[in-house]
């Protein structure tokens, strides 16, 4: 269990019995405590898991009382929430995520040992067509709510009516690992499709590089730790459009060069209850 300054609980199951099946928050502290407490009484190798209503909220299969083929993870309401794969128990092929009104928001495929090839996130266009019209109508300094017809209300829907537009899922993040999953490019969009920043991590030569875009496509910083000079360098172009220089030995690069820091390319942990 952890208590720190930023959350002072942790939800383990809404109302309705759902869980967090996607980052595991809740679940992953659950399961050691089922570990400590109950290790001979608890037995999670059940076919299909249910909700209070009924409604299955997993169907997995198991061989040899590993998982395999696929296993499907459903909201309260009976809409899919989690596709994934397994093969003899570890994570195979691909894992997918969609939201509650059936968007893939989430999208991870698997290479060898179970290790992430790539992972792809995407807006949920659902969702913030739902909320945009309620928050262009609140001034977050404030509190106020405008009324629908004030000026400051319609420039801010206008600004976003190419996401009101959008049918399809829009990508927001996507990073793409080496075959050894330590060196990855990631790359992040707006809702309108525009890149706003770049990551190249390359392990062999201890460099890393990062870049942050605005709207317009120009560069506003870059980036670079070289761990084999141990510099950090940084370029800010966005301050009255001067470009100010860094150099500075680099306190980054343990973090992204140590070989024991997860990047993100190890696959998700498996639960199974």
């Amino acid at each position: 269990m952890e208590i720190h300054p930023c959350n002072y609980n942790v939800k383990y199951r809404h109302v309705s019995g759902l869980r967090d099946w996607q980052y595991f928050r809740g679940i992953d502290r659950l399961d050691v405590l089922r570990r400590i407490f109950y290790p001979d009484k608890f037995n999670p190798l059940a076919d299909t898991i249910k909700y209070g209503n009924g409604l299955p909220e997993i169907v997995q299969h198991f061989k040899d009382g590993k998982l395999q083929g696929e296993r499907q993870i459903f909201y309260p309401t009976g809409q899919l929430y989690i596709s994934e794969n397994f093969d003899k128990g570890e994570r195979f092929k691909y894992r997918k995520v969609y939201s509650a009104a059936g968007q893939l928001i989430y999208d991870v495929k698997y290479g060898g040992g179970g290790l992430v090839k790539i992972k792809t996130w995407y807006y949920d266009i659902l969702e913030l067509k739902r909320w945009i019209p309620i928050e262009a109508r609140i001034n977050k300094t404030t509190g106020e709510i405008y009324k629908v017809d004030d000026p400051r209300v319609k420039r801010a829907l206008d600004s976003i009516s190419r996401i009101l537009a959008v049918t399809k899922p829009s990508l927001q993040y996507k990073t793409k690992f080496s075959r050894h999953g330590r060196s990855y490019v990631s790359y992040g969009c707006n809702q309108q499709g525009k890149i706003t920043n770049y990551t190249n991590v390359n392990s062999r030569k201890k460099v890393a590089e990062f870049y942050r875009y605005g709207d317009d496509g120009s560069i506003q910083t870059y980036r670079k730790l070289d761990a084999v000079k141990n510099q950090e360098i940084e370029h800010d172009y966005h301050l009255n459009e001067a470009r100010r220089d860094f150099l500075l030995p680099c306190e980054s690069c343990k973090y992204y060069f140590d070989a024991e820091h997860d990047n993100g390319s190890k696959p998700e942990a498996i639960y199974l209850w």
